[in-house]
Formats: C-alpha cells, sequence, structure tokens
C-alpha cells in the first residue's frame, strides 16, 4: 500500500510559501540526479522544511560488509573503513521528526485533511472551492 502513514501541515507565511516555491524553479531541486545517498524525496522533503526554519536529522547508517558470497562467488565491496557504511535518510525517521513537531505544538496533524483531499482528488473534484476545509492556520493567523 503506497498510502502515507503520517501527514503534517505546517504554518506558512507568505515569504515561507514562495521560498519552498522556488525549490522547484528550474534551478531551485536538481530532480534528475536522484539516489540513495543523494538527492532524493526525503532530501527534497528536508530541503522544504529548512527553507521555512525547520530542520533536523534523518540519517539512519547502515553498515556496510567489505564483502559477501553470492551464488558461491566472493564479492569484494570495499578495502578502505570510510566505506563500511552508508548514511541514508529514511522515511521513519522523517515521520518520526514531523510527528514531535506535531506533539510540540509547532506544526499540526493533517491526515484527516489529507485523506478527505485525496478521496476528493480520486472522485475528480480538483477546483479550490470544492478542497475539504483545512485546520491549518497560517502563520499570522496563529499569532492572532
Amino acid at each position: 500500500d503506497s498510502r502515507p502513514t503520517f501527514a503534517a501541515a505546517i504554518p506558512l507565511t507568505e515569504e515561507g510559501f514562495q521560498r519552498v516555491l522556488t525549490l522547484f524553479d528550474e534551478d531551485g531541486y536538481d530532480f534528475s540526479r536522484w539516489g540513495i545517498q543523494g538527492p532524493n524525496c526525503i532530501q527534497f522533503a528536508l530541503s522544504c522544511l529548512a527553507t521555512v526554519g525547520i530542520e533536523f536529522d534523518c540519517h539512519e547508517p547502515f553498515p556496510v560488509p567489505p564483502s559477501f558470497s553470492f551464488f558461491g562467488k566472493k564479492i569484494h565491496l570495499w578495502s578502505d573503513p570510510e566505506y563500511s557504511r552508508l548514511d541514508i535518510r529514511t522515511p521513519d525517521l522523517l515521520e518520526k521528526r514531523l510527528y514531535e513537531l506535531v506533539q510540540q505544538g509547532t506544526d499540526y496533524f493533517a491526515m484527516p485533511w489529507y485523506e478527505a483531499f485525496r478521496e476528493m482528488c480520486n472522485e475528480g473534484y480538483l477546483s479550490n472551492s470544492e478542497l475539504p476545509a483545512h485546520p491549518i492556520k497560517t502563520a499570522e493567523e496563529s499569532q492572532s
């Protein structure tokens, strides 16, 4: 199942929203070079968060053995211990960090809104006038 397990909404100022939009500009984020350790969906989400001042670590170290056997053949992977692990950003840690922000009251739990939005999209409702009401306040509304 490819359904998300968690959704958080972050109040944005107009300026913050414009900074996030710059990631979609031609020079904002290199979508052509995706990889396990390079740019990927987790890095993109972290980049969006960083543009509005939210930064946290989502790296998980994964050990890499120096060699392994494959159909009876020994495959050598590395000699230099620098290659003994991969630091990979994981969706589980991203979700955990977002959950912590929601628990602190910094962000809002948005899963019900997301599910309503997804259902409306699946039914063909795409105009803004038909979007489900969301419980998310803008940063300006949150201050008043």
